[in-house]
């Protein structure tokens, strides 16, 4: 099963020679019903363009990847503003205790605990 063959380095190259040679070419009729399939296929393609006159906020909707995207981007903006406006006590806890200026290093508590999850604010 597992015969080993010795090949020198110039009748391996004589075999990859007439490999690369071998290399199969398509018929004819293929490439004839081939490109007719793709001429056919081109003229049922309805290209989607915007309207012409549309104005530049509907030219920056259709640019980024249309109404969806722009949800998205909205409510991500929507609620960085809300997040960095109104502050939870939690985040502001956290970054409060990130920026210390003493040396007790084993004070320090970078998560949350349950109890101030629990607390009104």
């Amino acid at each position: 099963m597992t015969d080993r063959i010795d090949l020198q380095e110039s009748e391996l190259d004589a075999l990859f020679s007439a490999a690369a040679d071998a290399t199969p070419l398509p018929s004819s009729t293929l490439l004839e019903r081939v490109s007719a399939d793709a001429e056919a296929e081109i003229a049922n393609v309805a290209v989607a363009r915007p309207a012409r006159g549309a104005g530049l906020f509907a030219r920056f909707v259709s640019l980024i990847g249309g109404w969806p995207t722009a949800a998205g981007l909205a409510t991500a903006t929507v609620a960085g503003i809300w997040i960095g406006y109104a502050v939870p006590e939690t985040v502001d806890g956290l970054a409060g205790s990130a920026w210390f200026t003493g040396s007790n290093l084993d004070m320090v508590e970078f998560t949350a605990s349950f109890d101030s999850l629990l607390g009104e604010g």
